[in-house]
């Protein structure tokens, strides 16, 4: 490679442009993966997958419900 690269200069040494490129897809191949793990797992248990997460989003929701409640009491408003 090196000798290849002598004779042609204008070849680069290092792949990064390349690996730059490719990383999100392997990335969210990972992602995808630990996701599927989780559900098939969930599967074999006699659980619903989408349990945890309805959980978290039910909860979130409710914390943001409640942050907005105080600030409108704070500022003295009604909530119509």
């Amino acid at each position: 490679m090196l000798v290849a690269h002598q004779q042609h200069s204008f070849t680069r040494l290092d792949n990064n442009l390349v690996e730059n490129a490719i990383r999100p897809s392997a990335i969210g191949k990972k992602n995808w993966l630990f996701i599927y793990s989780l559900v098939v797992s969930c599967q074999r248990h006699d659980k619903d997958p989408l349990a945890y997460p309805r959980n978290v989003c039910k909860r979130r929701f409710e914390c943001l419900l409640d942050e907005v409640s105080a600030v409108i009491a704070m500022r003295g408003l009604e909530i119509p």
